[in-house]
């Protein structure tokens, strides 16, 4: 898969929810491991701890990865094995230039499209990122915002990159907050769900404290109801 430029349409979740109940992201994937052949956009980032989702829509094999990593010089997460990492609190006043708004920790993703979607717009198909800007545990999904990774790579939805909360002005990010993010990759077609991969992210001291239950697959279930009715955003080209 080749490496792809990126551009970003950012905005509040549309949800249209069909109940009352809150809905939450919790670790989601088909196998959870090593991606092969997987960078992240970089070097030396790890893809042995990958949530790994693979998607088949019609003619078209759909590969979704998403992962932690460290920042630079930083600490690494540690992971549980089942899609949960802990991570060291903090701003990265570690690598050169300092960014103390910035986490200690990155989140990495990857997408591969098997063939090369081949249209400009390409089939009603579109992949997101959504993140959980509160460090509370078991946010509602409603309350997340949505990164979507570069999808007009001209004949391509091919991409990979390594992303951090501190990029992402505007959101009230704190490093240095104690608690939980979660992080759900997914490809949508015509506003429906048709997989996703998803990790939580604890941030903290860094320690693996007694291992969590695996989620089963139940937020995919959950997420594509909540979804129905989630709206276009907006895309823009450089």
């Amino acid at each position: 898969m080749r490496k792809t430029a990126l551009k970003y349409s950012m905005g509040l979740l549309g949800l249209a929810c069909v109940s009352a109940m809150a809905i939450q992201i919790t670790p989601t994937f088909d196998t959870f491991g090593t991606l092969s052949g997987a960078t992240f956009g970089g070097q030396g980032i790890p893809n042995d701890a990958v949530a790994i989702t693979t998607v088949t829509s019609g003619n078209y094999t759909i590969t979704l990865g998403l992962t932690a990593h460290q920042r630079y010089s930083n600490p690494a997460p540690v992971n549980d094995g089942a899609g949960t990492f802990y991570a060291v609190a903090g701003g990265d006043v570690y690598s050169s230039p300092q960014q103390p708004g910035y986490a200690r920790w990155n989140v990495a993703y990857y997408v591969d499209f098997d063939p090369n979607l081949s249209s400009w717009l390409p089939q009603g198909y579109s992949v997101r990122l959504y993140y959980d800007k509160d460090t509370a545990v078991g946010n509602d999904v409603t309350s997340y915002v949505t990164i979507e990774p570069n999808i007009f790579n001209g004949s391509t939805f091919d991409t990979q990159d390594s992303w951090n909360l501190g990029m992402a002005g505007g959101i009230g990010f704190d490093p240095n907050a104690y608690g939980e993010y979660s992080f759900a990759l997914a490809v949508v077609k015509n506003n429906q769900i048709l997989g996703m991969s998803a990790i939580v992210v604890n941030a903290g001291d860094g320690q693996i404290p007694a291992p969590p239950v695996p989620d089963g697959g139940a937020t995919l279930a959950l997420m594509g109801l909540s979804l129905a009715g989630l709206g276009g955003f907006a895309r823009r080209r450089k």
